[in-house]
């Protein structure tokens, strides 16, 4: 296990583990971020549907 020292920056890991650790730490912003649009689109899409169905029993 290695440390982090004030900067965050990793103690006593060789450049290959550093960029592994990047890649993972970006994979995860990544999947986040995705999983964030999603749920903002369906509750987008819930809004709609939602809406519309409502405006057609006042219709009626």
């Amino acid at each position: 296990m290695h440390a982090l020292d004030v900067k965050g920056d990793e103690v006593g890991l060789n450049c290959e583990e550093k960029e592994e650790l990047r890649a993972l730490f970006f994979s995860g912003y990544v999947l986040i971020k995705i999983e964030l649009y999603w749920k903002q689109r369906n509750a987008i899409h819930n809004l709609v549907v939602e809406g519309n169905q409502v405006e057609g029993v006042h219709g009626i």
